[in-house]
């Protein structure tokens, strides 16, 4: 087993201690072809959001948060291709309602094994 395994064991376990905090989205990928911006089917994930704070100053985007911007956690291995600025995740809420945030930013850590994302109300 090697160290990234271990890491992403431990992704694992912490979205399911945290469950209730977990919610369903959908990733939606813009891919540039040369002439236009596809929208790709989305993809399904898990997401923890959550307000940023004076301790995420380390974030590499830390100087693009505005105050009404979310933080999305998102496993590695629920994407299924490399996020970029621009797409959306759309997540679903605890009554049925769906809210729709833009990509700005989103930094992946250094074992690869989770995104943070820097979500903006689209």
């Amino acid at each position: 087993m090697s160290i990234r395994d271990v890491f992403l064991a431990g992704v694992e376990t912490a979205f399911s201690i945290f469950n209730d905090a977990v919610k369903t989205a959908s990733y939606t990928f813009i891919v540039d072809n040369g002439f236009d911006d596809i929208t790709e089917t989305p993809d399904s994930c898990r997401i923890i959001k959550e307000t940023f704070s004076k301790d995420d100053i380390n974030l590499s985007f830390a100087n693009e948060v505005q105050p009404t911007d979310i933080k999305g956690l998102v496993p590695f291995v629920d994407l299924i291709a490399e996020p970029n600025s621009g797409d959306t995740i759309t997540i679903e809420d605890s009554l049925s309602t769906t809210k729709t945030f833009s990509v700005v930013a989103y930094e992946l850590d250094p074992m690869s094994v989770l995104f943070t994302f820097l979500l903006r109300k689209a």
